[in-house]
């Protein structure tokens, strides 16, 4: 019912967007228009095994206990961008999920209650040219899904340097999630919170005519019910027979940190630009994880671009991760957990798109298609994501 009811938004959205774009109004006096346009629809395809899922779960010749991860995931998105006037400008983006799982988390091996679930977003920014040089920006969300409500809201400031050279920029943003936890035993503890703030600085820089550098940093710490009641962790007693899970555990709060580099180069004779990225990532929790990314943007021709991306992911797991637990008679809260998220691992990821502009910059805007694959791989896991998309600026 949520899912039809989410298609039935998009579908709105994609009506009212048309008739904007069909009607454009003839009054000088009116100045709020549409100047953007895009929808985009992907499909995932995921393949896998992971400690938190008791779907056919068995232990392996490693020693860990593994059950099936496998889902499918739908995700239209559709975003709207209106030009309230020269300084002012609004862009709706709203983002549906739905899963077909299946049957990952504990409780659904006998309720199956994931085996279809739908998520929806409502995401509002709008940004105010201050003056030449400075940017105001204003987000707020609301999310809504099973068990779940969340709620952010933040704001950010750039400004423009070296005429227009160079920018700096700093925002802050801050949100709350209220759900419902469920123990995998069945128990309801009634609806908790998790509370997060975060503070993001960076930079950037053009380096010459075609090449351009930036660098952020970004601080969140994260307080309330941390983890996901309805994630279980392996259970293997002496007799080596499976039984009933305890749920995961996590410390109170997390602070985290995250920095990256990234760099773009326009190579003029090759017909093509370079792009590299990089992320460092760690916590108070022991994660510590390093993503390296590149691409490459292609002209095929004058209205054809391929583009061809690599992304590498390592990462030292949670400090209290573990594959199995003992089965004593009582076991004690201290932080544990068996997601196969949060462990030891290196992933990979390659993917390919095309874009095929209909118009670029001229009296229609510009206009493109484009379609694009990934494959990301890792131990124990593997997701497939084919898209396709639509964008149209005016």
């Amino acid at each position: 019912m949520r899912a039809a009811t989410s298609l039935a938004l998009l579908a709105a959205v994609a009506l009212v967007a048309g008739l904007s774009v069909a009607q454009p109004s003839e009054d000088e006096g009116e100045r709020w228009v549409l100047d953007e346009l895009a929808f985009r629809l992907s499909y995932s395809d995921q393949r896998g095994r992971g400690g938190q899922s008791q779907a056919g779960a068995r232990r392996h010749r490693d020693g860990t206990i593994r059950g099936s991860e496998r889902l499918h995931v739908i995700n239209p998105i559709a975003r709207l961008g209106v030009r309230q006037n020269e300084r002012v400008r609004h862009v709706l983006t709203i983002p549906v999920d739905v899963v077909a799982s299946a049957s990952a988390d504990a409780l659904d091996v006998v309720s199956r209650a994931s085996l279809w679930n739908e998520a929806v977003s409502v995401q509002l920014a709008t940004t105010i040219d201050a003056t030449g040089d400075d940017h105001l920006s204003l987000r707020g969300s609301y999310h809504l899904e099973e068990t779940l409500r969340s709620l952010e809201v933040g704001a950010g400031f750039v400004r423009d340097l070296a005429c227009d050279n160079a920018t700096l920029e700093a925002s802050l943003n801050a949100s709350i999630d209220w759900f419902d936890p469920i123990t995998p035993q069945g128990f309801d503890w009634g609806y908790e919170q998790r509370r997060a703030l975060n503070a993001n600085v960076g930079v950037s820089q053009v380096l010459s005519p075609t090449t351009l550098a930036a660098a952020s940093y970004g601080l969140t710490r994260q307080w309330g019910l941390l983890e996901q009641p309805w994630n279980s962790i392996p259970t293997v007693p002496t007799g080596g027979t499976l039984t009933n899970r305890p749920r995961e555990v996590f410390p109170g709060s997390r602070l985290r940190h995250a920095a990256s580099l990234q760099l773009l180069q326009r190579i003029p004779r090759a017909g093509g630009t370079l792009r590299l990225r990089y992320r460092h990532y760690r916590d108070d929790f022991g994660l510590v994880a390093d993503t390296a990314r590149a691409a490459w943007v292609q002209w095929l021709g004058p209205r054809l671009t391929g583009e061809l991306s690599y992304r590498l992911h390592a990462q030292r797991g949670l400090r209290f991760f573990t594959p199995f637990i003992p089965n004593p008679a009582e076991l004690p809260l201290e932080p544990r957990t068996a997601d196969s998220d949060l462990a030891d691992f290196r992933a990979h990821e390659l993917g390919v798109k095309l874009r095929w502009y209909f118009s670029r910059n001229g009296a229609r805007g510009t206009e493109s298609l484009d379609v694009g694959y990934l494959r990301y791989r890792r131990p124990w896991m593997r997701i497939d994501t084919a898209s396709v998309g639509y964008r149209r600026q005016f």
